[in-house]
């Protein structure tokens, strides 16, 4: 508790720094964490350290902010099955009280954006791809058109490292995989030159993205294909059913 009123309280960037760095080195290194912590604001400590003028700042906030949204998650993955799943669209609060405004995860999923400096998009990306495995209601809250336009540009960007871009590819392919109508976005993105070229010149972690992308993407036009077929077969079924009006 001490920590986080340093941490809302503190104006000097140097203080921050180091307040940021230990407590993302505390929240990585618990396997439980008590319920009074969810109410101290410390997400909305680190939440503002996102927007903090030193990039150091920025990037171990994201870091131990990325830390604390993992565990929250896996908090809700053990309860979910007992739980009906609600529209991601509300702002979620887990069984083991911590909630996570929608305004916390538009400011996570904005740092991906272009532009954004490449110190602190790493850990978000990397925050991004922890959560999506989870599936469920977080990796809904984080499938968005926006996040899926700005992965697909990270990914197929040129000027990125290479570990940043596969981050990015992974984030795409993890969305996807719990999403499948979301792969129409992505295709949308990224060409299929850019993803054959992936499969064919790529390493081999980025050929595995690429194939995972183009099976998904063939897998749902093969069930588009399915239900336009079956729709006008029913429709022929219908047409040749009606009884002739006999005058």
């Amino acid at each position: 508790m001490l920590l986080v009123k340093m941490l809302r309280q503190s104006k000097a960037s140097a203080l921050r720094v180091q307040l940021a760095s230990l407590v993302g080195l505390l929240i990585r290194h618990l396997t439980f964490i008590e319920d009074d912590l969810a109410n101290s604001g410390i997400l909305g400590s680190l939440a503002d350290g996102l927007r903090d003028k030193q990039e150091k700042v920025r990037r171990l906030s994201m870091a131990a902010l990325g830390e604390f949204l993992f565990y929250i998650s896996t908090q809700n993955d053990h309860s979910r099955n007992n739980n009906p799943p609600e529209s991601p669209s509300k702002d979620t609060k887990s069984t083991s009280g911590w909630q996570v405004l929608n305004t916390l995860i538009s400011l996570v999923s904005s740092i991906l954006r272009k532009g954004e400096d490449d110190v602190t998009q790493p850990c978000a990306l990397r925050t991004t791809e922890n959560i999506s495995s989870q599936g469920g209601q977080w990796a809904a809250r984080f499938t968005s058109q926006d996040v899926i336009s700005n992965l697909s540009y990270i990914y197929r960007g040129a000027g990125k490292q290479e570990s940043i871009r596969l981050s990015a590819g992974s984030c795409l392919v993890r969305l996807v995989h719990f999403s499948p109508a979301n792969i129409e976005l992505v295709t949308e993105r990224l060409s299929f030159k850019d993803i054959v070229s992936g499969l064919l010149k790529g390493t081999p972690r980025e050929q595995q993205i690429s194939l995972n992308l183009l099976n998904m993407a063939m897998l749902e036009a093969i069930c588009t294909l399915i239900l336009a077929g079956i729709f006008y077969l029913l429709w022929k079924i219908g047409t040749f059913s009606r009884p002739c009006v006999s005058h």
